[in-house]
């Protein structure tokens, strides 16, 4: 870590109300809201707030006068003055680079540390010399997903000053992510406590953990009140559309079900275009919930019961940890959370 990085290392606080004052929030020899009132805005502690003020004073990006704080008439040459903290990659493949969900993941973080952080965006198929070139020893690293080999991951963390996984559960990196499992509880929960006993959940045998999480989730549920989740021998080169067919003959077309829970959102489409194909209507013949909440589950006919991926919530956690990410020792592994999903209800469950 260089001297220069040392001597403006911030608290989160700091970092954020440092890049409002570069985008402007907060003009030149403004007086800022009280502590009390930045507390209430930004959703940080007092001492949070106190500690971030007292870090853009010494810096002379705050002026004191008295109890008020205010901007200094020289912010702007103060601002452009400064270096920035350090290095941020964000690792994609082109299927998580088109993927919605990480949409408003990745704009978020953006707008937190893109006043602060050098950011880079790398869309790669994963060729080991080419991206591990391009990574140095004080980046810090976000994988989008996991769609680089166990071993290219590992050296990428090995080499970068410490990185993060969203979206997976990685051994080598910090990691945030949905709690898929209790993703998984809430959809059963939500079934049962309308009066649905026999419950198909539609997946591949060769889908990732994530799905397996939510999966294991609907089960412990049914389980805690004698039931079992409904599912079926898939072949592993089954499309996910073959999947959704074999899935409605086997369980919707023949009654056995009365209910489906989709664990990827695009099988739940497929649900959907196959009642329409079938003449079964939803929720009269059989009730759904999907999964991630994705754009027009409120136009769908009916509007779509689903869990909302918790995106926003990620991502600010997340940037939360990467502003603070040069105050632990080089690749420290301290990051391990799951953030609780939202179940959203509309019309797909009566």
């Amino acid at each position: 870590m260089s001297s220069d990085m040392n001597n403006i290392q911030r608290s989160s606080f700091a970092i954020v109300l440092q890049g409002e004052l570069r985008r402007g929030i907060y003009s030149p020899g403004e007086t800022l809201p009280s502590e009390r009132d930045l507390c209430a805005k930004y959703h940080y502690s007092r001492p949070t707030i106190h500690k971030g003020l007292q870090e853009l004073e010494q810096d002379g990006f705050l002026l004191r006068q008295g109890r008020a704080v205010c901007v200094s008439p020289r912010v702007f040459q103060l601002l452009s003055a400064k270096s920035p903290l350090g290095k941020v990659i964000f690792l994609m493949d082109r299927h998580s680079y088109a993927n919605v969900i990480y949409v408003p993941i990745f704009e978020t973080l953006v707008a937190r540390l893109g006043e602060s952080f050098s950011l880079e965006l790398m869309v790669t198929e994963g060729e080991e010399e080419s991206v591990l070139n391009q990574i140095g020893s004080e980046d810090l690293v976000v994988f989008f997903g996991h769609f680089l080999s166990d071993d290219l991951q590992k050296q990428i963390c090995k080499k970068c000053y410490n990185s993060f996984s969203i979206n997976h559960i990685a051994k080598c990196s910090n990691w945030i992510a949905p709690d898929n499992y209790n993703a998984g509880r809430l959809m059963a929960e939500e079934l049962y406590a309308h009066g649905h006993r026999n419950i198909a959940v539609g997946m591949r045998d060769p889908d990732e953990l994530e799905f397996h999480e939510r999966l294991r989730g609907v089960q412990d549920f049914l389980k805690e009140h004698g039931l079992a989740a409904k599912t079926t021998w898939v072949p592993s080169e089954c499309t996910l559309r073959n999947t959704a067919e074999l899935y409605f003959k086997r369980f919707l077309l023949t009654g056995e079900v009365t209910a489906v829970i989709g664990l990827r959102h695009s099988m739940t489409m497929d649900f959907y275009d196959l009642a329409r194909k079938y003449n079964m209507e939803i929720p009269a013949d059989f009730s759904i919930i999907g999964f991630d909440d994705t754009y027009g589950c409120d136009f769908l006919k009916p509007a779509l019961t689903t869990i909302r991926y918790p995106g926003i919530a990620l991502a600010e956690r997340l940037a939360d940890e990467l502003a603070q990410a040069y105050q632990h020792p080089r690749g420290k592994i301290y990051l391990r959370v799951g953030i609780p999903p939202l179940l959203i209800r509309r019309a797909s469950v009566k």
